[in-house]
């Protein structure tokens, strides 16, 4: 007759199940199961202005320093992947993930947009990856597009990506901690923000939103909407300089736990 399972083996076997990954579709590598305990390390990076070949060796080396970090499940892409909306460019970024093993989950810049005037290149590029969400170690992620063309400032966030919102948000779990990462940022006070931020966060009334994470704004802010933090960080482009006048380039690494609880760092790059 079998032992019975004891109530502390019980706790770990539903931390375990909480934990499980459901995963969309491959974009580039397939991300990497979470080897040890229910941490989930992920990298953050924003504004890659990739602009022709000559980028190439920037970005193998970028992804392959983010590849090198232990543990590392993904990395968000936080929008303006190409520099003037090349369709080579998005996929040649694409190109230097795979070759690291790193799996990128996008969201348009208007950059991005540059070319078409819209996200189409970026859709062709990225199928499926506009708005859409997707759960990992236990956190609930959703990314929006946050570009109104090629615009890039004075913008306002589509009535087609808050209708989105609206039919998608109820279908989350309100009680997982969950991260809403943009292009544009939405903190207050912050360079460039969206006009209408405040009907987006307003949506995640409710729900437990950790953070918000966003690019377009070339350097590092830090803001406070009600108990979530909303950041911004350093640009990750050779051929494009942080606003904020700072010349570091690097990216976020999170190490986010079951209990919404993360710890992030920023991590410089040079090539």
């Amino acid at each position: 007759m079998p032992a019975p399972i004891s109530r502390r083996k019980s706790l770990l076997h539903l931390g375990a199940w909480v934990g499980a990954v459901l995963c969309p579709a491959r974009l580039s590598a397939r991300p990497r199961k979470i080897e040890h305990g229910p941490t989930l390390t992920f990298a953050v990076a924003n504004d890659f202005h990739h602009s022709n070949s000559d980028c190439d060796p920037w970005f193998n080396r970028l992804f392959q320093q983010i590849s090198g970090h232990a543990h590392l499940q993904f990395c968000l892409a936080l929008g303006d992947i190409a520099d003037a909306g090349k369709k080579t460019s998005m996929e040649a970024v694409i190109a230097s993930a795979e070759r690291s093993g790193v799996h990128l989950y996008p969201t348009p810049g208007n950059h991005d947009n540059d070319l078409p005037l819209n996200t189409d290149l970026y859709q062709q590029v990225f199928p499926g990856r506009l708005n859409y969400t997707f759960r990992q170690g236990g956190w609930q992620f959703v990314a929006i597009d946050s570009t109104e063309g090629r615009n890039f400032k004075n913008t306002r966030i589509q009535p087609e990506t808050l209708a989105w919102l609206d039919a998608n948000l109820p279908k989350l779990d309100r009680h997982l901690p969950t991260l809403l990462y943009t292009h544009f940022p939405l903190g207050a006070g912050v360079p460039m923000r969206s006009l209408n931020a405040d009907d987006v966060l307003a949506r995640f009334a409710g729900h437990n939103l950790r953070a918000v994470l966003s690019g377009h704004h070339h350097g590092r802010t830090r803001t406070r909407w009600h108990s979530t933090t909303l950041l911004t960080n350093a640009c990750c482009a050779r051929v494009r300089g942080n606003h904020d006048g700072t010349k570091i380039k690097g990216y976020w690494l999170f190490r986010a736990e079951l209990d919404g609880t993360f710890e992030r760092t920023f991590i410089p790059f040079s090539a």
